[in-house]
């Protein structure tokens, strides 16, 4: 008897009946036990979703982590941190701080402002010394100098003290309930305990001022590790004639400070820059700047937006973002296509359920707890993957995971696996739910080659563009760590004095060169390594002020020749004068005073310059350049011209905080043997020796981060992209077995055969490659901006990546058709 097609639809009514009422937990059910069923490649749909969604989810909340920054902070959106603007020479600034007495006048003068605050740093990665208990050192991240109002716009809970009084008074310092933790030696795992424990220890911190005695006040809850500011410890305002120049209420100059305004609830910054000018005729000396030659104001600038203000910041997020999504959707539709690809081999099985009785909700029912399961495998895998990588996630992300999956950043994490569990439903189900009933007593052979090709097409179109990302970015990356800073990094280190005497360094400076492993020593104020403060330059007798250069104080006579630093024109410092008689400085601040003054040489010539003791100083000596902090950022404040004063260390050697020693050779056996000199000189204090090296790689952190990561995403996303590309060769070259038999009987050669999949590939992998190159080629423009000294964007940056592809793309095709085609014809006919 022979069934009609009426009569495969109808199913006997107890089976309708029962398929009714099949409930997504037998779907569920079903789907774990069907695990491990033949056919239907799911140990590799997991795994492959598992690698992607690992890297992808790592990535994208990272992007989210950035996002969050200062989030916490009750009504961020009313806090402004003050810049000034300033036009000097024709040249416009904008800097991030002001003079210290900016934020209280302004609290004074404009009633929007509910509360205004100032602070400044004054030393990182310092030591507290308990005065009773017995010197116990406990380290801290960073000190600020602030005032009273602090905690009225940075609010954080005080779990011990009064943070209004601590911060008041002078002598007094509020800790962090983290730096609480350290100093409690009962260990209370309570952090109110810890707190109460530590309020009222008196401790001194020998990198400020070995000598001044400090008094806990307050204890407050640390701040989050996604905040622009995270103080270990906060000195009382009052106390800074203690530690350094007392500028604080100065309105003009001594820019040093931080200045945070909380505007009143409706107030907003357009009503503060509207009342700007009448703000600064009043306060402010305008004519006597004006004759110096400056223009200036201040801007309010939100400070929800202040983290990623940084160009590249928002540079690395917005290529992280790019190489997250199109990783998670390589991912995705790497599933898709091999849950498409078994299409065929499950026809019957979607025929025979139709026939039964089952309905599109009935489909999507059973697609849903498949990729519940699927998903849910593939989640766990992931973030076992994750954390069991913990300390690589963070050197490449600077974050720990258990950070990065929490608050906003994990509901994003949720949101993307959600996402991919209902794509993963509802295109199977749709795709499933297409199959005919005649599939279950005939060969059904649809190739759904359309679907198969755009999934492919996508797949191509991210590896080439992450192909080509990371090659630009590892070659600026090599650039930018290869290229000189204007001084040598090689057999040179940096032994930090900061908590040293003068005798202490004076000592330093005479016995180190007694080891037969040293070559030179230099003492110096400043290292290039850190972002150097500015200070203006003029002309003897004149007010007007030409422009701002970046200052490094005051070396020794051995700086030049201990660095490295060639002097190309006049000479090195008379080492017989005291400080600040003479000056030596780079070819752009000679070019600058060229085109200002008409010197032709600057040799011999007197300049005057703000923040020194002697003002009138003569240039002796030209260099080429010192890049502070790199090539990483395009910040116009860090390739300023530059100046470096002489002071004689055998007068007052205060003002050098570090020693730089060059060694013949650096190795283990000399650093030991400086150590054992250090230990012996200075057995209490507390020095840090690090190489030039180290110091020149961490300037490079945040690029090396981002190569490594796309590096990373780049690989996950070909060994995906590759796995579908395997798994839509070998379907195509099952589907066309008996084409390729016949062929090959009719005397097709391989070389035909091999071509006529190899168009097909490349019809559809071509222009996805081009899409890849065009991507990566805006993505590159943008991204390389931030940086001082730039890769070149060569054509074969984008031609040699995308034949990569397409070449892996033949090979990989290739290889299954030469198996197939190589096979007996008579074995694929005989099916027929």
């Amino acid at each position: 008897m022979t069934a009609t097609a009426e009569g495969l639809h109808s199913a006997p009514p107890r089976c309708r009946k029962q398929n009714r009422t099949m409930t997504f937990g037998h779907y569920f059910t079903t789907a774990v036990r069907t695990l491990t069923a033949k056919g239907r490649r799911n140990g590799l749909k997991i795994l492959t979703l598992a690698v992607g969604l690992s890297v992808a989810l790592v990535l994208a909340t990272k992007v989210c982590y950035e996002q969050t920054y200062d989030s916490y902070l009750p009504g961020i959106d009313r806090i402004y941190y003050v810049s000034q603007s300033i036009e000097l020479g024709g040249e416009f600034n904008l800097y991030p701080q002001t003079a210290g007495g900016v934020a209280p006048i302004m609290k004074e003068h404009f009633p929007q402002v509910e509360s205004a605050t100032r602070f400044t740093y004054v030393a990182t990665d310092c030591d507290l010394v308990l005065r009773d208990d017995d010197r116990r050192r406990v380290g801290a991240s960073s000190a600020f100098l602030a005032d009273s109002c602090f905690f009225k716009v940075f609010e954080r809970e005080i779990l011990a003290g009064d943070g209004v009084t601590a911060l008041s008074v002078d002598g007094q310092i509020a800790i962090s309930s983290a730096l609480a933790a350290k100093i409690c030696t009962s260990k209370a795992s309570d952090a109110r305990v810890a707190a109460a424990s530590a309020l009222g220890r008196t401790v001194t911190i020998p990198s400020i001022n070995p000598s001044l005695e400090l008094t806990v006040g307050a204890v407050y809850e640390e701040f989050p590790a996604n905040s622009s500011y995270r103080p270990d410890v906060l000195i009382a305002l009052p106390t800074i004639g203690k530690i350094t120049y007392d500028g604080s209420t100065n309105l003009i100059g001594n820019d040093r400070y931080k200045t945070f305004l909380r505007l009143g609830n409706g107030a907003t910054p357009e009503l503060i820059h509207a009342g700007m000018p009448d703000f600064l005729r009043k306060y402010f000396p305008l004519e006597e700047l004006k004759d110096a030659g400056y223009t200036y104001t201040l801007i309010l600038k939100p400070f929800s937006g202040y983290h990623l203000e940084d160009d590249a910041a928002r540079g690395a997020n917005l290529i992280l973002a790019l190489v997250a999504f199109a990783l998670l959707l390589t991912s995705v539709l790497n599933y898709l296509l091999i849950v498409i690809s078994t299409s065929v081999n499950r026809s019957r099985e979607m025929a025979l359920r139709k026939c039964l009785g089952s309905s599109s909700a009935d489909m999507l029912k059973m697609m849903a707890a498949e990729s519940l399961v699927h998903g849910l495998l593939a989640a766990a895998l992931a973030l076992a993957i994750i954390f069991a990588c913990g300390s690589m996630v963070e050197n490449m992300t600077g974050v720990a995971p258990s950070a990065l999956f929490s608050g906003r950043p994990l509901l994003l994490a949720l949101g993307i696996l959600l996402l991919v569990l209902v794509l993963n439903s509802v295109v199977p189900a749709r795709v499933f739910g297409r199959i005919p009933i005649a599939a279950a007593f005939r060969n059904f052979r649809e190739s759904r080659r359309v679907w198969k090709l755009a999934l492919l097409a996508v797949e191509f179109t991210a590896t080439a563009f992450l192909t080509i990302t990371v090659i630009v970015i590892n070659r600026q990356y090599r650039l930018i760590s290869t290229s000189s800073l204007g001084f040598e990094t090689e057999n040179i280190a940096q032994l930090n004095m900061g908590e040293l005497t003068s005798a202490q360094k004076k000592l330093l400076r005479e016995r180190l060169p007694s080891l037969t492993c040293i070559k030179s020593v230099s003492l110096a104020n400043a290292s290039p390594f850190y972002r150097q403060s500015g200070d203006n330059v003029s002309l003897p007798g004149e007010d007007r002020e030409l422009f701002n250069f970046r200052d490094f104080y005051e070396v020794d006579g051995n700086y030049f020749e201990t660095l490295g630093v060639e002097i190309v024109e006049g000479r090195n410092f008379d080492t017989s004068l005291p400080v600040d008689y003479e000056v030596i400085v780079d070819r752009s601040f000679a070019e600058r005073m060229k085109n200002l003054t008409g010197w032709d040489d600057i040799i011999g010539k007197e300049i005057q310059v703000t923040g020194h003791s002697r003002q009138t100083m003569t240039v002796c000596g030209v260099v080429d350049g010192i890049r502070t902090q790199g090539f990483e950022t395009s910040d116009g404040r860090l390739s300023r011209p530059l100046a470096i004063f002489y002071a004689n260390p055998d007068g007052d050697a205060r003002m050098f905080n570090y020693a730089f020693i060059r060694y013949h050779s650096m190795n283990e056996e000399a650093i030991a043997d400086t150590w054992a000199l250090v230990s012996e000189l200075l057995p209490e204090q507390k020095v840090t020796l690090t190489p030039f090296s180290t110091l020149a790689s961490d300037n490079f952190s945040s690029t090396r981060r981002t190569r490594n990561s796309i590096l990373l995403g780049c690989i996950v996303t070909l060994f995906i992209a590759l796995i579908g590309l395997t798994g839509y060769t070998i379907d195509e070259v099952k589907r066309r077995s008996k084409e390729i038999a016949v062929r090959r009987v009719n005397g097709a050669q391989f070389s035909q055969i091999r071509e006529m999949f190899l168009k097909s590939l490349m019809y559809i992998a071509l222009p996805s490659a081009a899409a890849g190159c065009v991507l990566a080629g805006v993505v590159a423009v943008r991204w390389l901006r931030q940086f001082s000294l730039q890769a070149p964007l060569s054509w074969w940056v984008f031609l040699l990546p995308t034949l990569a592809v397409l070449a892996a793309v033949a090979l990989v095709s290739d290889a299954y058709v030469r198996k197939v085609a190589g096979e007996n014809p008579a074995e694929s006919i005989k099916t027929e």
